[in-house]
């Protein structure tokens, strides 16, 4: 644990303060748990990695972060210089959906209009608020929880086929599974799964 103050102070230290706040920031942690990863998403980080990691993977998510910072550096700056802060209200919301996804997860057919449904709003509200606490919409929301919940899943060995992953947090296909999975971490599902 860190000194003076603990990580996720120095974050809210950090993006408080305009002249740092664009900077991608990576946290690692031996903390995890939905308060954590909500706690996470209110402070806008852009990735964290659960203690302990694969050093491949964690390079391959600093090279991400990297490329995604000099591909997109304009609409990171303006998201994050126009970043609300999340009222207690609101983490409460978050967790909500979180948990509402946890439970979904398997459910192939789990779509922003479902996940929208059972929270009583409309697809456009939900996209809307979901844009303006975290950056994504309903879509990007699902598939990035899915992608963290399968990372999990492989990380904590829970399973050794890609197959196995894929269709545990909603996936179609593995090819599909495989190539977001690579997109979203730099590396494919199997190279971690036969570290």
């Amino acid at each position: 644990m860190m000194p003076v103050m603990n990580g996720f102070e120095f974050i809210e230290n950090l993006k408080s303060n305009q002249d740092f706040n664009f900077i991608p920031t990576l946290v690692v942690t031996a903390r995890f748990d939905i308060r954590d990863k909500i706690m996470s998403l209110s402070l806008n980080l852009d990735d964290y990695i659960i203690k302990p990691f694969n050093d491949k993977l964690f390079l391959a998510r600093i090279k991400y972060l990297i490329d995604l910072s000099q591909n997109h550096f304009e609409d990171i700056i303006n998201h994050k210089k126009n970043k609300t802060i999340i009222s207690q209200k609101d983490k409460e919301w978050l967790a909500k959906i979180e948990a509402l996804v946890r439970e979904s997860l398997s459910d192939v057919n789990l779509t922003p209009t479902l996940l929208a449904e059972k929270i009583n709003l409309s697809q456009v509200h939900m996209d809307r608020k979901l844009k303006t606490l975290i950056g994504f919409t309903t879509s990007k929301y699902i598939l990035e929880a899915r992608l963290r919940i399968a990372l999990e899943i492989i990380e904590k060995k829970e399973v050794t086929l890609v197959k196995e992953v894929c269709f545990m947090v909603g996936f179609k296909s593995p090819r599909s599974f495989s190539r977001s999975f690579k997109q979203r971490f730099g590396m494919f599902p199997s190279e971690l799964i036969n570290k």
